[in-house]
């Protein structure tokens, strides 16, 4: 490998050249308007900024927000709770970082296309999700026969 070929992969890693950066980046190609590009734009520069100016490699302001976002869900915290533990956190984090103070925040570094957040319920063992109100009374699974009395801590989040 020369040293121009060295110095395009520096250049694709900086610009978050993986998948997660290529899933922002294909629908961004497609938007027709100039406001939803920028929009993707910003999301993209979320998913490459470290959440604050010394954090180790991977800990990104995008990543960081959609996973506290992810645990909200997972364990039925409400808006209030949620928002009072960004800030405690946030105080806790070196001066400078870039994690959210508000759920509002967050919810504009995951979705900044309006985005609204779901919570799918899902058997523990990752059969099926149970969306809809056929599945309400179920007590097991339908595919494994798991127990669903802890349906609450098998929930995905997905945005639609």
């Amino acid at each position: 490998m020369g040293g121009d070929d060295e110095e395009e992969v520096a250049a694709e890693d900086d610009r978050g050249d993986d998948a997660f950066g290529d899933a922002i980046r294909d629908p961004q190609r497609e938007c027709e308007s100039e406001k939803e590009k920028s929009k993707f734009e910003r999301m993209l520069e979320d998913h490459m900024k470290s959440l604050y100016p010394t954090t180790e490699e991977g800990q990104k302001k995008l990543g960081t927000t959609l996973e506290l976002l992810q645990w909200k869900a997972m364990n039925g915290t409400s808006d209030k709770i949620f928002g009072r533990l960004l800030k405690i956190i946030k105080k806790m984090l070196p001066k400078g970082n870039e994690l959210p103070t508000t759920i509002y925040e967050a919810k504009q570094v995951v979705c900044p296309l309006g985005l609204e957040i779901q919570k799918i319920h899902a058997c523990p063992n990752d059969c099926i999700l149970y969306r809809g109100e056929e599945y309400e009374n179920l007590d097991a699974c339908s595919i494994c026969k798991a127990s669903l009395s802890k349906l609450d801590s098998s929930c995905r989040t997905r945005f639609a």
